[in-house]
């Protein structure tokens, strides 16, 4: 367990709630993230495929997907070819045969709704030594 998981655990009790946001807010202003290079997010997550979409929030089952998460997934089907149409996609992804992850499950970093799929950029994060590293997606305008 590092240093800053075992602070995270005690300052998360909830009368610790002011202490817990100063010290994200503390991590957040001494973070000096480093851009290592860019490339297709299928070569980023270890363990991504060309056949999943990985989510911003926890992987669950395909039915309990609701809203705009589900569009974003249905969306990143289609986007990489893995169906030609929503209700396509939205079978396969049904069966399996598309299959649904968390980002943090592959060390990555979602925002919002949005989603990893194979093609889209990603860029490999990196931290000073002795810090923690996530991917992350480029994103339009950033």
């Amino acid at each position: 367990m590092h240093a800053w998981q075992r602070e995270a655990e005690v300052a998360t009790r909830p009368s610790d709630r002011d202490t817990a946001n100063a010290m994200a807010l503390r991590r957040l202003c001494e973070a000096d993230p480093v851009l290592l290079d860019v490339r297709p997010a299928v070569d980023v997550p270890p363990g991504m495929t060309s056949e999943a979409v990985l989510t911003s929030g926890p992987a669950m089952a395909w039915h309990d997907y609701t809203g705009g998460q589900r569009d974003a997934i249905i969306g990143g089907a289609l986007f990489e070819g893995l169906a030609d149409y929503s209700a396509q996609a939205e079978a396969m992804l049904a069966s399996g045969e598309i299959t649904i992850g968390g980002c943090h499950d592959y060390g990555a970093v979602g925002s919002l709704a949005g989603i990893y799929t194979a093609s889209i950029a990603g860029r490999p994060g990196a931290l000073p030594v002795g810090k923690d590293a996530a991917d992350a997606t480029i994103a339009a305008g950033a």
